[in-house]
This record gives structure tokens, sequence and C-alpha cells, in this order.
């Protein structure tokens, strides 16, 4: 019997075009049912082409993040959707907003799931003292800093700008101790900086595989995202007893239980800075009420019963273009 990771294939390109030849081929040498999962847009409409007349492959498109709102990316998805969804057996979504805007945008309502994120959470177990000592060491970060972390990818979708303007509301309050940390961006975010002012009060970092030391180092993870489909972060963070402050946008739904370490503030500067204050007032009770959120969020954080719902995914898939 084949193993896991003998019936497990990944395709990594750069051009459709490329992506359709491997994928082709990758079927071509299949001697069994294929199941074509992109978590990728670059790759759904190569999948759905090498699937066409082909009921031993099923393919399942997984929309992870917000869609474009400009009209060229509408109009785009809307012919996406309408042209190449035949052959697509389903459309996964990790959120019902997202499930929502895509049927808005022409994938036919049959085919789409939602099936909400995971993490491990095992990769995130709660932050001790000593391992935020050392994160901020490795890190450069004082060891009497109130850190606020953020994750900038796209520095306008994630908010970067209300961060820094947040920032600039809470300093003159904070005894000079207030740093934030964004990862991602880090042009705009010194540019950013700079226009305000910050001087010392940002760090930016380029990306890292290994987030876990950046959790660690955080007294508060803010969300000031625009858009979003359903971020990792905010478990991760949660998940590590992080507290957590979020734009109030349909990508960062509350949790399914209340849990005090998660702050939700409206999409503006002013009260980004007043969630964060609240939080950093309390942070001793906010950590615990973190930690606590554990418990809550235990489906969450269980990659296995996850991985379990998904290969029931692809099973329907697989019957659905008998």
């Amino acid at each position: 019997m084949a193993t896991v990771a003998e019936r497990l294939h990944f395709v990594e390109v750069d051009r459709r075009v490329r992506a359709t030849r491997s994928l082709g081929a990758l079927i071509a040498a299949a001697d069994r049912p294929v199941v074509l999962h992109t978590h990728h847009t670059a790759f759904d409409i190569p999948a759905a082409l090498v699937a066409r007349g082909r009921p031993d492959v099923a393919v399942l498109w997984h929309v992870h993040t917000a869609l474009n709102p400009q009209v060229r990316i509408r109009l785009q998805n809307v012919a996406k959707f309408r042209l190449f969804s035949a052959p697509v057996a389903r459309i996964v979504c990790v959120s019902s907003h997202l499930a929502e805007e895509i049927v808005r945008r022409g994938a036919p309502r049959a085919k789409v799931v939602v099936y909400p994120n995971s993490i491990d959470g095992r990769r995130f177990p709660v932050v001790s003292d000593p391992e935020r000592e050392q994160a901020r060491r490795e890190l450069g970060l004082p060891p009497d800093a109130e850190v606020l972390l953020h994750f900038s990818w796209d520095w306008w979708i994630k908010g970067g700008d209300l961060l820094l303007r947040a920032v600039k509301q809470l300093v003159p309050s904070r005894a000079g101790r207030l740093v934030a940390v964004t990862v991602g961006d880090t042009e705009a975010a010194y540019a950013t900086s700079r226009e305000l002012g910050l001087g010392d009060h940002v760090r930016a970092l380029e990306a890292r595989p290994d987030v876990r030391p950046l959790f660690a180092a955080a007294d508060v993870f803010v969300a000031s995202s625009r858009a979003e489909g359903s971020p990792a972060a905010v478990l991760e963070a949660l998940a590590s007893g992080v507290p957590v402050v979020a734009t109030r946008i349909p990508g960062h739904v509350p949790p399914p239980a209340d849990i005090p370490a998660f702050r939700l503030a409206d999409l503006d500067a002013a009260s980004i800075a007043r969630e964060v204050a609240y939080v950093l007032d309390g942070i001793g009770a906010m950590r615990s009420a973190a930690r606590a959120a554990r418990d809550q969020l235990h489906r969450s954080l269980d990659i296995d019963a996850w991985a379990d719902g998904m290969c029931d995914l692809y099973a329907d898939a697989l019957h659905a273009r008998d």
C-alpha cells in the first residue's frame, strides 16, 4: 500500500501555463482517483481545465482571503466562476461572508462549502515568562516594553497605517515604553513611521516562516485589517496566550465563545488606540483570559480533527464527480 507521502503531491509553479502542464502530467501518471486541491488562485483555472471530462478527478477551490473590490477584479471573478467552475466539485470558503461574496460573483451556490480554518495548537502553547524574555532579547526589544505585534503582507489591506496612527495617539500616555513590531512590508512601515515621527516606537521586520518568537515577544496582537478571510494569526495569538485587538469587519467575527481577551475596535485609529490601551492597562488579567481561551477554542486548535473533516470533503468531492 502506498504511504500518505507517496500519495500527496505539491505543485509549485509561477505561471498558469506551467501549472496546467504540471497538473496534466500528474493526472496522466495517476492510477487512482485524484483530488486537486488549490490553495492559490493561480491554480484554480489550470485545475479546472485538466479536470474537464475526467470523472476520476475532483477539484476543490479553496478561498482563504477577502476578494478584491475593484471593478476589474470583480468582472474577472464573475468570468472565472461562471466559465470555469463546471468541472469543480466543491468551492471551500473559510468563512460565511466569503461564501456569500463568491456566490454574488457567480459561483454556483450548490458547490460552495464553508469550512473554517484551524491551526495546530501544539505549535502554539501558552507563552511562558522565560520564553517572552528570550524572544525580546533575540529581537532586540527592551524587556519592559509594551509590545504590539502586527502582520502586514499587504500594508493597506492589513491596516498598517491605522496601527501606526493608533500608536501615535498612544505614545504620549505610555511613558515612552510602547513599541509596535510590524512584520511584512518594511518599506511602507518605515515610510509611515517617518511621516508620523514615531522613531524608535516602530520596528519593521521581514516576513519569516517561524512566527512563534514574535507572538512570544508580544503583549498584544493587533489585527487592524480593512478586509480578511479568516486570519489564522488571530487564533495563533490567542492560543499563545496573547490578547488580540481586531477591527470590526466580517473576517474578524468573534470566536465561538465570550473571550475577554478578544477585543473589537472600529475601523479607525482612535478606536484601535482605545482598545489597545484597555488591554495594556489590564495586561495581567488579559493574559489570563487569553490563556483560558484555549479551552474555548479547542476545536479551532485541533488540526487532526480539521484534517479528518477535510478528508471527508475530499470523499464528498469525488462522489460528486461520479
